[in-house]
């Protein structure tokens, strides 16, 4: 898991939620623990914007990250 494809996969938030939830999953089963029914949160996501250049996008995500804002990039 250190090849140039893998390394930013596994650096991104989608990845470590997905393995915490596999974490979890594996403690729930083997524990034999009874999940809880979560209650049902609305969450809305905001796009703050679209950029040809990624330096900007950096740039904006490594502010809003200084403020407290859980930020990522993507590409389309």
């Amino acid at each position: 898991m250190d090849s140039k494809t893998d390394v930013p996969i596994i650096l991104t938030d989608k990845y470590a939620r997905q393995c915490a939830t596999a974490i979890v999953e594996v403690i729930v089963k083997r524990g034999k623990l009874t999940k809880k029914a979560a209650e049902h949160q609305v969450l809305y996501r905001v796009q703050v914007g679209a950029f040809a250049n990624k330096a900007i996008a950096e740039g904006l995500v490594a502010e809003l990250k200084g403020k407290g804002y859980p930020t990522y990039i993507t590409k389309e």
